[in-house]
């Protein structure tokens, strides 16, 4: 007589294969989940990272020019004043030198402008990278709560296997000794 009702595992009748059959926990799709947001969250911020590392040294190096150029400029400078105190300097010494300063100090103030560019474009990269991180970092706590929720589930699950294992073998002991009662 055949019986509409689906099998259970703990029925007898249901046969070993489906006593051995893993029972896989809902959560670990979920778990695969979080672990590649993990990893796009981790090669994200490490672009960005780079990127406002790129940032930082473009900034370093405007810095670096619009000092050499400032500091080329004041000994031009220099030079010329010690060229008029020595009454070696003529008219029109004077008025090359004059037009010199001026393209000295419109090359400083461009180059001013895009060091203050390089520094924004670091800040905004630093924001990023910072945004990136904080966002790496609960992207990690969100796997690890799960983590630990889903190892937790396994400690029980092995637990109660080990209880219904000791249950078994006590019972099984208590059978099997001489003079046990049967009933």
């Amino acid at each position: 007589m055949r019986s509409d009702r689906p099998r259970v595992l703990h029925e007898p009748s249901a046969g070993p294969y489906l006593r051995c059959v893993r029972r896989k926990d809902p959560l670990e799709p979920l778990a695969r989940v979080r672990r590649e947001h993990v990893e796009r969250r981790s090669v994200e911020h490490g672009g960005l990272e780079r990127e406002r590392e790129r940032g930082a040294a473009q900034a370093r190096a405007a810095q670096g020019r619009r000092e050499a150029e400032e500091s080329a400029a004041r000994a031009e400078q220099l030079k010329e004043r010690a060229r008029l105190s020595a009454g070696a300097a003529r008219a029109d010494d004077l008025q090359q030198a004059e037009r010199h300063r001026a393209g000295a100090v419109a090359r400083v103030s461009e180059l001013s402008k895009r060091e203050r560019e390089a520094r924004e474009r670091e800040r905004e990269a630093s924001a990023r990278a910072e945004r990136a991180r904080a966002a790496l970092a609960s992207a990690k706590a969100d796997e690890r709560v799960l983590e630990r929720h889903l190892e937790r589930g396994r400690h029980a699950a092995e637990r109660a296997r080990e209880s219904v294992e000791e249950e078994a073998a006590a019972e099984h002991w208590g059978a099997s000794r001489r003079g046990a009662r049967r009933a």
